[in-house]
């Protein structure tokens, strides 16, 4: 028989509960005899031990570990390493961090070599044989390759985190830049069909010359930027107040940041909108 203490009631009733869930599953439940007694556990294996331990004992534990423990031991981390100073900052930070497990683990495919696997695979090192142990002790010692892996995604969360915070803090100066600034157009369209163009009222093309010469003239008034140049810093110079972007490929990344910097000041248009029916004649 095995025999798991937990530290509070309420743990145990949640494992209970998950024990249950996944013998229900199986549609077998004289596989396994499952009690409670206060914090404590009893699982006796009447039947297929192997098939038992594969289809409820170990994924019950697995998913105890991940959906019950694993949000606290990152709390506790990012909490003990000072890493947020507001309960809003530590819920950005686990956004942040929980982004980059799931893209990981879609790379790896979910239960290859993912934490999932990493903590099944101790579990059934851990319960080769029937006896009594206490769930914290086997947490705290049994579980290290699954602890080295999500502290390496909170470091990747943390650097993922402070470039973002940096990154709003750039678009926050290039918002506060074109909010100052003489505005050069009140209105430019621009079309993106595999290159960028420019056009000013009523839909004449701005030349090169003028867009080189707005870039050179804002690089030089703000050396320290560092901006795509040849798009977005004629746009921060001109300032304009209203941005008509004709486009197919919304998803760019510099359609993107035309429309993270100017807000409210882009309106987003099909390409095929371009030009309109009035100045298409002739």
């Amino acid at each position: 028989m095995i025999s798991v203490t937990f530290e509070r009631e309420d743990e145990a009733i949640i494992m209970h509960n998950l024990l249950k869930h996944f013998r229900r599953r199986t549609r077998v439940n004289r596989l396994c005899t499952i009690n409670r007694i206060n914090t404590e556990i009893f699982i006796h294996i009447n039947e297929h031990r192997e098939t038992t331990m594969k289809n409820i004992i170990v994924p019950a534990f697995t998913t105890y570990v991940i959906r019950e423990k694993e949000e606290k031991f990152v709390s506790y981390l990012l909490e003990d390493l000072s890493l947020y100073s507001t309960w809003e900052e530590q819920q950005r930070l686990f956004a942040t961090i929980y982004s980059v497990i799931k893209c990981d683990e879609k790379e790896r495919s979910l239960y290859k070599n993912s934490r999932w696997q990493l903590v099944n695979e101790a579990v059934q090192d851990f319960l080769q044989e029937d006896f009594a142990f206490s769930f914290d002790a086997f947490r705290t010692f049994r579980l290290k390759e699954y602890y080295q892996r999500i502290y390496h995604y909170i470091q990747l969360g943390v650097e993922e985190h402070e470039k973002e915070e940096d990154y709003q803090v750039f678009i926050h100066e290039l918002r506060d830049i074109i909010q100052k600034k003489k505005t050069w157009f009140q209105h430019i369209s621009i079309v993106y069909n595999g290159e960028f163009r420019f056009y000013e009222e009523p839909f004449l093309e701005i030349t090169k010359e003028n867009v080189e010469k707005a870039r050179k003239e804002f690089l030089t008034e703000y050396p320290s930027l560092r901006v795509n140049e040849r798009i977005i810093a004629p746009l921060l110079k001109w300032a304009p107040r209203k941005i008509h972007l004709y486009t197919d490929k919304w998803d760019h990344v510099l359609i993107s940041t035309i429309q993270t910097i100017f807000e409210e000041r882009v309106c987003l248009l099909p390409l095929q909108k371009f030009p309109p029916p009035s100045q298409s004649k002739g």
